[in-house]
């Protein structure tokens, strides 16, 4: 390392301590004040390894926690990354910590840029940046050398998945049907499975746009035909794919076959041992398990599914596992668990690409939990914020988790039209299925309401608002 008063250099990486700026291969990189005292720390002895304690010591604020280091160290990875369309600098000691490796001024081949830019793309989507996951696997697939059909095939494949989590599910299917030309094309002789993983994923975003009942027959047929000769990971996805169908035709009332299958993800996931395939199973088995009544084991496997996503970086998944451990704790009537979970879910939506749903779930957490502690005003705050900073639509169909409490904040004569409003949302096919006393007050205010009868509309609601208690909707 080269350094002076005002300066460090590791390799293409250089440190301005005066200006406190960086730059890395020749491009300037903006950092947070966080992340320029965990790169400070890093370079000065590279190669040597910090603990994620060591780092919290020397970085953070006081009180700050050793989880948030892993967040931090991935933005700061990303974001020097993306500066050199390539691989990051910095390094996971697996079981140890991190250090900032010599290596970083190396040039790459053609090969060794769509290798890197890959890479950057699995990262980036593990931490739920998927727009910029989308556009590294475009660099990755533009630099590839055409005559690499099994790769090129293969990073269609993940910029389908991308596209999936983006919600984009005709561009899904065009990087799906592009893998399936490129494989039909090219002798796959010995790569067989590949040709199925397309099939296989042509289901998952059939599920993903809606098109429930084709998904799950496309994903019995495919079943059939594999016959017990896939690999684990088809299994994981066809099986978890018939759940979530499921799931989804019946808004969230799970039956004996749903369950069955979100049992036989995770049956296949723990035949096969294979760590990078663990989170999902085990937050479908979780959340499925919740759905059905089952508070104490859904809450088991939903926290082994958030420990896993950290233990291996793979965090994509984290904020649909709180938004689950934040319904388990509502249904327990713990506020204070709810208000944990709620924070600490809004802090996820603001570190990653923010899908519909997730920061409204958040601020939906929050208005439960202080309205359940009697402060109204903060409630109604965090409810609007709910309703204001994401749309109502079909995609997301908890929305029960701020409209629910609202109907009780604002259950009064001059504000009864909004409270029938959030009802009416509540009651929406697109939204989860509600308990039967629940949905019938709700119905009932809603009929009184069109018949200008104020009186009855009021009173279903206080009725609504007392049947909802016991499971936390209210």
């Amino acid at each position: 390392m080269d350094c002076d008063d005002r300066r460090s250099t590791v390799g293409a990486l250089s440190i301005d301590l005066r200006t406190r700026s960086v730059v890395y291969r020749g491009v300037s990189v903006e950092l947070t004040p966080t992340e320029f005292r965990i790169l400070e720390l890093l370079s000065s002895h590279p190669e040597w390894v910090y603990t994620s304690a060591e780092i919290a010591d020397a970085c953070l604020d006081c009180g700050g926690s050793t989880d948030s280091i892993i967040v931090h160290i991935s933005n700061l990875r990303a974001k020097l990354a993306r500066a050199a369309g390539g691989p990051s600098p910095i390094e996971t000691a697996r079981g140890f910590g991190y250090r900032l490796s010599r290596s970083s001024a190396k040039s790459l081949s053609t090969a060794q840029f769509t290798d890197s830019a890959e890479a950057l793309g699995d990262n980036l989507r593990a931490n739920g940046r998927f727009s910029e996951a989308a556009a590294a696997y475009q660099q990755a697939l533009d630099s590839i050398d055409a005559d690499d059909r099994l790769t090129l095939a293969s990073l269609h494949l993940k910029a389908a998945e991308v596209a999936v989590e983006r919600q984009l599910p005709m561009e899904a299917i065009s990087y799906n049907l592009d893998a399936e030309t490129i494989l039909r094309a090219t002798d796959i002789t010995g790569h067989e499975e590949q040709l199925d993983d397309v099939l296989v994923q042509r289901a998952w975003i059939r599920c993903h746009a809606g098109d429930l009942q084709d998904a799950y027959d496309d994903c019995t047929d495919l079943l059939r035909r594999l016959d017990g000769s896939g690999t684990a990971k088809q299994r994981i996805r066809l099986h978890g794919c018939m759940a979530m169908s499921l799931l989804a035709m019946h808004r969230f009332v799970v039956t004996p076959e749903t369950l069955d299958h979100a049992e036989q993800t995770y049956n296949a996931w723990a035949d096969s041992g294979d760590l990078e395939e663990a989170v999902f199973p085990e937050w479908l088995l979780g959340t499925t398990l919740l759905w059905s009544g089952n508070i104490t084991g859904g809450e088991q496997r939903l926290a082994e599914a958030l420990r896993l996503s950290e233990e291996l970086g793979e965090r994509s998944l984290v904020p649909l596992i709180l938004v689950s451990l934040g319904v388990a704790a509502r249904r327990r009537g713990d506020a204070r668990l709810a208000e944990k979970i709620g924070m600490r879910l809004l802090s996820e939506t603001d570190e990653r690409e923010r899908l519909p749903g997730h920061a409204g779930a958040a601020h939906g957490l929050l208005c439960w939990a202080t309205w359940r502690d009697g402060d109204v005003d903060k409630a109604a705050e965090e409810g609007q914020a709910a309703l204001e900073g994401e749309e109502l639509i079909p995609m997301f169909p908890f929305w029960w988790l701020a409209l629910a409490p609202l109907i009780a904040i604002t259950l009064r004569p001059s504000h009864l039209g909004d409270a029938v409003g959030y009802a009416r949302y509540m009651l929406d096919p697109s939204q989860q299925l509600l308990p039967p006393e629940l949905s019938k007050a709700l119905a009932t205010a809603c009929s009184a309401w069109d018949a200008s009868d104020d009186s009855r509309a009021l009173g279903a609601l206080e009725q609504a608002v007392r049947a909802g208690r016991a499971e936390g909707y209210t």
